[in-house]
């Protein structure tokens, strides 16, 4: 890490794209956990890099200049064939730091950018199989705000409002990732599957102090379902309370938690059925008769 980074990136019209990219830059190179830890002599500038700048592995050239080369720091898409696959900036950047494969992983937006930025918005609505007119509407106000005074802006030294809420926000972005990582690992090693009827399983993670307790569950059964054994639910310490959460994952219909309410040991059974909370926790014999009681 280093206290001294200059980031170039393109002019004109601002984008999720640069916008991201920039923000893990600079979560990854500055170091630090706030905006008093960077350092003054920090910039971002937004104009065409030159050829000396290209060659230069001190400085990020991001969305611009025709060159993909993170040896040499450049992280550009737009030289890439039209029938290349959808990539970005953000996700050559996210490649670069090895933080790619968790990021599609559990944060879907993050492939959904690339589509936006490399194939358009008539292509991307295709692709996930929406009208232009619904796509547009999914546009946040508060994204098209904080972009637009990103591009009003041709310099953007450390110190500034800006510079310091992307510090923050690519801090807050590769922290969450890590903390799936070191989840993943986790569950791997110290979750195990019960099973509480004739096909259908639940994952138990009952260990106690765990920040975010079911942080991970879903994609850890997603590979559990890749290996053939069908997960219906998870039993996880509550995070707002002294019992433990039961959580029913889409909407299976062998599961309904609202078959719960009324009970002595339960805390909230959710009329919905999909989730329910008890008093205390029980041992592992307990939880698995709330669960077949559940069992539609």
């Amino acid at each position: 890490m280093t206290n001294i980074i200059q980031i170039i990136t393109h002019p004109g019209a601002a984008h999720r794209d640069e916008f991201m990219a920039c923000a893990v830059i600079l979560a990854q190179e500055w170091g630090g956990t706030n905006a008093a830890d960077v350092a003054p002599t920090a910039v971002i500038e937004r104009r065409e890099p030159t050829e000396a700048e290209l060659n230069d592995p001190s400085i990020y050239v991001v969305d611009v200049g025709g060159r993909h080369e993170p040896v040499l720091s450049n992280f550009d898409h737009h030289q890439l064939d039209r029938d290349a696959a959808p990539e970005c900036a953000f996700t050559m950047v996210l490649e670069h730091y090895a933080l790619y494969d968790t990021a599609v992983k559990i944060r879907g937006w993050v492939e959904f950018a690339a589509w936006l930025d490399a194939k358009g918005p008539y292509a991307t609505a295709e692709h996930y199989g929406m009208s232009i007119d619904a796509f547009m509407s999914t546009i946040s106000p508060v994204e098209q705000f904080v972009l637009a005074q990103f591009e009003s802006k041709s310099v953007l030294a450390a110190g500034t409002p800006m510079v310091a809420m992307l510090h923050s926000l690519g801090r807050d972005f590769v922290v969450g990732l890590r903390k799936f990582e070191e989840r993943m690992a986790f569950l791997r090693e110290h979750a195990w599957v019960q099973e509480i009827d004739d096909g259908v399983s639940a994952i138990m993670v009952l260990q106690d102090a765990l920040p975010d307790p079911a942080l991970g569950t879903n994609v850890f059964r997603e590979e559990l379902q890749s290996t053939g054994v069908h997960v219906a639910v998870s039993v996880t310490p509550d995070d707002r309370g002294d019992g433990y959460m039961l959580y029913r994952y889409a909407d299976d219909p062998r599961i309904d938690f609202s078959r719960l309410d009324g009970r002595d040991d339960i805390l909230f059974a959710h009329a919905g059925g999909f989730i329910a909370k008890t008093k205390a926790k029980g041992n592992l014999a307990e939880v698995t008769e709330l669960l077949q009681a559940a069992l539609v």
